[in-house]
């Protein structure tokens, strides 16, 4: 099988939610060097990028970028400055710039070639090779902004003082059929005003009211309307086999990065531990990160201590906890850490059932807090 064909066969098993096999080739491609005319190797090195980007594994997608990113600019490209697509050329001062993209389609469609099975002339080579840099650009810039930690604020309905002075990076903003802003739920009308007004100060995740029903496409519909950076959800129990299955594979249909919540760690249960390989499978389907709220009693036992580190070393956790308590001193940190604002109408059921609701005024508070580590160095 040429290697065009292998790559156009990664592409099919990642829009299928098969990561893993799709990882081995793209390696194996990446691994061809770029010489002989062909843009395949840097093709996956920028889709390998993108896949580990997803999986919460950056520093290895930010090796993988950089040297899509050292690959020689084709000349007669058009672009020798390197200032097409809002990216700035790589010169030395400083990583190239470049816009987020609000909403991606499968990866066949981002990254194939219309005729892809057909030898490329060398025009076809040089503007595929430029346009993968500049991919990988706009890859390496959202991985920028990722490098301290999450700071997410759920139930969001306005962007307030909350929001913007309390240094969220990420906000949870839940839809449902009939707008009821004092529940923390707002209708896509409102939605898209919030958005719109607020000139998006963060990343947003949408999540749906599970009572009204949404089906896939209408979920589809309205993440692409807003414009969604991930869709957030409530995972089916994995005892559920059936069901499980069903509900990955329907995940696996949805391009956007996804946000599990719903997950507990409690002193009488201990369950998630128990769940990695659900988790793992999770993460084949596309989930970026996992929101899991501990209760501070849990964190008494020495082996919940062991276990937690080893789930945060290995998954992409942000944690929520009351605002008063921290992780013990020598855990691994977590991806970041979660908030969810308490609604007006203090009988609603939070939309990730969290047992720690807070005001707006202590939202802001620890999450200044949390954010004064996020310009701090990181190792690796």
């Amino acid at each position: 099988m040429s290697a065009e064909l292998r790559f156009q066969k990664a592409l099919l098993l990642l829009d299928r939610g098969q990561g893993g096999r799709a990882e081995e080739i793209l390696v194996g491609l990446a691994g061809l060097g770029t010489g002989g005319g062909s843009s395949v190797a840097v093709r996956a090195m920028v889709v390998l990028g993108d896949y580990l980007v997803e999986c919460g594994r950056g520093e290895e997608a930010r090796r993988w970028l950089e040297r899509a990113l050292a690959v020689p600019r084709c000349p007669g490209s058009g672009d020798p400055d390197g200032t097409q697509a809002g990216t700035e050329a790589p010169d030395g001062t400083g990583p190239p710039r470049a816009a987020d993209a609000p909403i991606r389609p499968g990866a066949a469609e981002r990254f194939g070639t219309p005729g892809a099975a057909d030898a490329p002339d060398a025009t076809d080579v040089a503007a595929s090779v430029d346009e993968e840099r500049r991919r990988a650009a706009e890859l390496l810039v959202r991985l920028d902004r990722w490098r301290g930690p999450v700071l997410k604020l759920n139930q969001v309905v306005t962007w307030n003082r909350s929001t913007l002075l309390g240094g969220a990076n990420l906000v949870g903003v839940t839809v449902a059929r009939e707008h009821a802003p004092r529940r923390g739920r707002l209708d896509e009308e409102a939605a898209v005003a919030v958005m719109e007004a607020g000139g998006r100060p963060a990343s947003v995740a949408v999540s749906f009211e599970r009572a009204d029903g949404f089906t896939d496409d209408e979920m589809a519909g309205v993440l692409e309307r807003l414009g969604a950076d991930y869709y957030e959800f409530t995972p089916v129990d994995p005892a559920k086999k059936q069901a499980f299955a069903h509900d990955l594979g329907r995940l696996a249909r949805l391009s956007l990065p996804k946000i599990a919540n719903g997950f507990f760690l409690e002193p009488d249960d201990v369950s998630l531990f128990d769940d990695t390989d659900a988790l793992r499978r999770l993460t084949e389907a596309g989930v970026v990160l996992f929101q899991v709220e501990i209760a501070p009693d849990a964190l008494t036992s020495a082996s919940v201590r062991a276990r937690l580190g080893a789930l945060f070393a290995e998954f992409p956790v942000v944690v929520c906890l009351p605002p008063e308590v921290g992780l013990p001193a020598g855990l691994p940190s977590p991806r970041g850490y979660s908030l969810t604002l308490r609604p007006s109408d203090r009988d609603t059921t939070p939309y990730d059932y969290c047992n720690n609701v807070v005001p707006g005024s202590t939202a802001a508070r620890v999450l200044r807090a949390r954010a004064r580590d996020r310009e701090a160095p990181r190792s690796g």
